[in-house]
């Protein structure tokens, strides 16, 4: 069953994309570093990624492991000199520091919430919420990478890109992201596609689609996008 906001007759109409709607994207990036399948290091990954390029978040992730420290109890007893140098490849790690140890605690507190994001939807939505350094976009993403959830996360980023395509009409905020979700619902059908679209655009909001200054000239996309043309 697709998984995503209830449709509400009053919302705009959208295009519905299909897997190969996004073949050109695909091609264009190759196989990408796939989120952690793990509720923990998907946590992780998703905080060393917020507003940072994506080589450097993977940088992070790999002096993590190197440490090592990529589980709750190897993160809380590793030296925290070397946690700070390693979030430090992504920039200011402060906050991110913060919120990673707040992780911990939830996930050393929780010994299930693993399981709990694996088992019924229900329970895998409040077990996300433990997390309150975690906003509602990578809430939803941990339910599909790492709970196998049907579910199409709402990103903004996501949503930009298929403004910009015209797949879905102008918008703002909450109502933008619920749109693009609905136009991508038709991949819910198969987890392993939506995973890779919905990452691949993400990614792609990240390098090249960019809020400002967008990289129109390499975009694999731009001869079906108004904004590109």
């Amino acid at each position: 069953m697709t998984v995503f906001s209830r449709p509400d007759p009053g919302y705009p109409d959208v295009q519905r994309l299909s897997f190969h709607d996004l073949t050109p994207l695909r091609a264009f990036y190759g196989p990408l570093v796939e989120p952690p399948r793990d509720a923990f290091g998907f946590y992780v990954w998703y905080v060393l990624g917020a507003r940072t390029a994506p080589p450097r978040r993977d940088a992070a992730v790999a002096a993590l492991k190197h440490i090592p420290a990529f589980t709750p109890d190897s993160i809380w007893k590793a030296p925290r000199a070397k946690l700070q140098a390693a979030v430090a490849l992504v920039g200011p790690f402060e906050e991110r520091m913060r919120a990673i140890l707040a992780g911990v605690e939830v996930f050393r507190y929780h010994r299930d919430l693993d399981d709990r994001v694996r088992g019924p939807l229900r329970g895998a939505r409040r077990a996300a919420r433990l997390l309150e350094p975690l906003d509602r976009a990578g809430a939803h993403w941990m339910l599909l990478a790492a709970g196998e959830h049907p579910i199409v996360p709402h990103h903004a980023g996501v949503a930009r890109v298929l403004e910009r395509l015209d797949v879905v009409p102008a918008a703002v905020g909450a109502l933008a992201e619920h749109l693009a979700a609905r136009a991508l619902s038709p991949l819910a059908a198969d987890l392993s596609q939506l995973k890779t679209t919905f990452h691949c655009l993400v990614h792609h909001s990240t390098v090249t689609c960019t809020p400002s200054d967008p990289h129109c000239r390499v975009c694999p996309l731009a001869l079906r996008c108004p904004q590109g043309r």
